[in-house]
């Protein structure tokens, strides 16, 4: 593991049924809008001290960076140095949020073209409850970890609409291991 810094985002990829799923969908994604694939299944945020804060089907929860499976570690580019150390900080005010299948939900909608959101950028019916939902999934808590610091990692996406894949095609982000 390379020398992580409070705020780094881990992109995960697993090789489990789920994980399987959610790089279907992506791959959906990017053939429907010609983007760039990636393998990425889930994300953490890293919080120092060896641990993440991530969102699991029992919950969002800080663990032991180590465990995440295969990572690739990135970190916004050119930032105010606080604001990384910011959205972890924000990272650990989700542990204990409930997981999100709705979220889950509004992702494979989207995947397949169905997006929570109208072309006047004014949100759906199910997009409204997504915005309100006091649950998460993985990407979500790094989206919004990195709002409630100041800076919008995907702007025009809500929070629950972006998965891990997503991350992993943001510009305002850099590979460092």
């Amino acid at each position: 593991m390379t020398d992580l810094l409070p705020g780094d985002i881990a992109l995960v990829t697993n090789h489990n049924l789920a994980a399987s799923m959610i790089r279907l969908g992506d791959w959906l994604k990017c053939k429907r809008l010609d983007l760039e694939h990636n393998s990425y299944n889930h994300t953490a945020i890293y919080v120092g001290h060896g641990h993440v804060v991530e969102a699991e089907p029992h919950g969002a929860s800080m663990s032991g960076a180590d465990g995440l499976g295969d990572t690739d570690w990135y970190r916004l580019k050119d930032s105010t140095p606080w604001r990384p150390e910011v959205a972890a900080h924000h990272a650990l005010d989700y542990v204990g949020v409930p997981y999100s299948w709705l979220d889950i939900g509004a992702l494979a909608l989207d995947d397949i073209g169905w997006n929570v959101q109208g072309n006047d950028r004014k949100l759906t019916r199910i997009g409204k409850r997504i915005a309100s939902s006091k649950s998460l999934i993985c990407s979500a808590l790094v989206v919004r970890a990195y709002q409630a610091a100041g800076v919008d990692l995907l702007p025009g996406q809500m929070a629950g609409e972006v998965s891990p894949a997503d991350l992993g095609r943001c510009a305002l982000l850099e590979r460092v291991s």
